[in-house]
């Protein structure tokens, strides 16, 4: 399995993760599946799988161009920001060439799943409301028009983002959530008051 390939198959399991964990849709949706050797939610639910499978092509494409920086989920509640899962990417040499059976690699995102789990668990619940999320995938400006331009993704809209409400981030708690060291991931969360 390719680099770009892990990357996307771990920012999967982390995405679906949390939208369990903050009870983004109700937990019905979700089933347990394998990955990584072990349990992890994912979506049952094919609205979302395919948001999902689209924004995830496009992390695999923007990986393979080398041009993904970060990739942010931000969930909201009656269209003002509540909470920020923000993925800073790395791009590193080739995963496993040392961990030829990658069992280092899915003892470590194990590990970081266990940690996702706790601090999941730690933040304050999502008030009651009209609870949404949305993925921001921070990339260049040229490979912005090569995403516009793919076959595969052309039944998605892109669209620049803006920072439509720089205040925000000032009232913003954040919470270093964990690591995929073996696929460049740091994530932490941006929690607003």
């Amino acid at each position: 399995m390719e680099n770009d390939d892990l990357v996307v198959e771990v920012l999967e399991v982390f995405i679906n993760y949390i939208l369990y964990g903050r009870q983004v849709y109700p937990k019905a949706i979700f089933r347990k599946r394998r990955a990584f050797s072990t349990l992890v939610y994912k979506s049952i639910y094919p609205p979302l799988n395919d948001y999902l499978k689209s924004i995830l092509g496009s992390v695999r494409l923007l990986k393979r161009l080398k041009k993904l920086h970060r990739v942010e989920m931000i969930i909201s509640r009656n269209e003002k920001m509540q909470e920020n899962y923000i993925f800073d990417i790395e791009d590193l040499p080739e995963i496993g060439s040392n961990d030829k059976y990658l069992i280092e690699f899915e003892e470590s995102i194990r590990k970081s799943i266990v940690l996702l789990e706790g601090r999941l668990k730690g933040l304050k619940a999502l008030e009651e409301g009209d609870v949404n999320f949305k993925i921001i995938l921070h990339t260049t400006q040229s490979a912005y028009v090569s995403l516009g331009e793919d076959k595969e993704l052309e039944e998605f809209s892109w669209l620049k983002a803006s920072d439509e409400n720089p205040k925000e981030r000032d009232r913003a708690t954040l919470l270093p959530i964990t690591s995929a060291p073996f696929v460049g991931l740091q994530i932490y969360t941006e929690e607003y008051v």
